[in-house]
């Protein structure tokens, strides 16, 4: 049912084409897990590159290791892997803002860096 409902969707706003390179931020938790999970199903039948990107936000360390054990339980070796590092707390205090609001910060910079940088570069 979820299957369908996120198919007609996607034909429905067109939002995947052929051939298309899908970044996924992954943060271990069952709603991007399920994300991984959905755009992997698709993957054939879009002829989809998917890459798999998680940062640490140094708040929660067993992060990285549950999205890594996660992607790898859905499909081992089929996705590029892109890891990122930052102390939220350290920039939080330098910037005078809230944890979430300097994490968001730090996740949009890091999805940036990840666009531009795989623009640049052909990926499998």
């Amino acid at each position: 049912m979820l299957f369908n409902q996120v198919k007609r969707t996607i034909d429905r706003y067109h939002l995947l084409e052929k051939g298309d390179r899908v970044i996924v931020g992954v943060s271990a938790g069952v709603d991007s897990m399920v994300l991984l999970y959905l755009l992997n199903t698709f993957r054939e039948t879009f002829d989809l590159s998917l890459i798999v990107a998680h940062l640490n936000h140094g708040l929660r360390p067993r992060n990285q290791k549950r999205s890594r054990a996660g992607s790898d339980r859905i499909s081992p070796a089929r996705f590029s892997l892109e890891y990122g590092r930052f102390n939220v707390k350290e920039y939080q205090k330098l910037g005078g803002f809230s944890p979430q609001e300097a994490a968001r910060k730090i996740r949009f910079h890091f999805f940036h860096g990840l666009l531009i940088n795989i623009r640049l570069k052909k990926l499998p």
